[in-house]
């Protein structure tokens, strides 16, 4: 335990927590048909809306994925949320 806590604070002495960030697309299906890729969508979104500068990263990136119906029309919707760091 006593190598992992050492470990820790060495990694930590390399970065900073800077915050979050966090975006959304939405893609509509009718038939089946239509769309695009939303998972690449909301990534490259979640990249702009991060606004990253000299010796920033994006860590832990998570995905959530929800899809509505109604009828022969369905949504899909995925939100990609992501902690930002700033190395030293």
């Amino acid at each position: 335990m006593q190598r992992y806590e050492n470990w820790l604070r060495k990694i930590n002495r390399n970065f900073e927590y800077v915050g979050s960030a966090q975006a959304e697309a939405d893609v509509t299906y009718v038939f089946g048909f239509g769309g695009g890729n939303p998972e690449q969508e909301a990534i490259n979104k979640l990249r702009e809306n991060a606004k990253l500068k000299a010796n920033q990263a994006l860590i832990n990136i998570s995905v959530t994925k929800s899809t509505k119906h109604v009828w022969f029309v369905s949504t899909k919707t995925v939100i990609a949320t992501a902690d930002i760091i700033q190395f030293r």
